[in-house]
């Protein structure tokens, strides 16, 4: 790890979550969507069609600042491609600037929109590949135990030729 550089700024900005609520507060220490688009002028006046929806999953972007330099990396991706497309297009997150993608864990709720978000990376980064990484283990079937001992099949994540299909470099 003798590589490892410390860097000035770190910001963490949620893309899909299970909550949005305009309305309430927020810590001091973190910024509110509705904050975020009004300091940025994407949101002049707080309107529905800039808002993001909420759904169940999770899925954010890691940006590291270094003087002038910065580096950015998805951390998971969210359930469903609607969700997470039209969250980042209200957020004006422009995807080009996405170097590389991190899904923690193998539930559909953070990567079923991962093939969506590889082909939006790579429709504004020129084309380039998109770095993946995860677990082996990531790629196995699940299911969901019911009361009843009954078990329901969960939708795995994309596998490995899915994702190099879209044009990921898969690491595990």
């Amino acid at each position: 790890m003798a590589d490892l550089v410390p860097v000035d700024r770190l910001e963490v900005q949620i893309l899909v979550d299970n909550v949005t609520d305009v309305l309430s507060s927020v810590p001091a220490y973190a910024e509110s969507e509705t904050t975020y688009l009004l300091r940025t002028g994407k949101m002049p006046v707080v309107a529905s069609k800039c808002l993001c929806c909420a759904a169940h999953g999770f899925s954010c972007l890691v940006t590291a600042y270094r003087g002038t330099r910065k580096h950015a990396m998805l951390f998971d991706i969210g359930p469903e491609s609607y969700a997470f497309i039209r969250n980042c297009q209200r957020l004006g997150i422009d995807l080009g600037e996405v170097e590389g993608i991190l899904v923690s864990h193998g539930h559909i709720d953070h990567g079923g929109a991962v093939l969506a978000a590889i082909d939006a990376i790579r429709e504004r980064n020129g084309g380039r590949s998109v770095p993946f990484y995860a677990h082996p283990d990531m790629f196995r079937s699940r299911g969901l135990k019911l009361p009843n001992g009954a078990v329901v099949p969960l939708e795995d994540i994309p596998g490995i030729d899915a994702l190099t299909e879209h044009g990921a470099h898969v690491s595990q």
